[in-house]
């Protein structure tokens, strides 16, 4: 299991996004796979949620990026 960074949640539209990047030694900022509640997503945006919602985000970051 790799360690993860937790931000402050954040909000948008109303809704809060709590996120959590997980880094592996030595990699740069470039999201390799997101998981939105639980489930891994295509992409690398995390779709809006209605108002009120709390969505939890877990962002692996890729290890070989330049």
């Amino acid at each position: 299991h790799r360690g993860g960074r937790s931000a402050p949640p954040r909000t948008f539209r109303r809704a809060t996004y709590d996120i959590t990047v997980r880094k592996p030694r030595d990699s740069r900022a470039c999201v390799s796979h997101l998981v939105v509640d639980g489930r891994g997503i295509d992409g690398t945006l995390v779709p809006p949620a209605p108002a009120g919602a709390i969505v939890t985000v877990e962002a692996d970051l890729d290890p070989g990026a330049p």
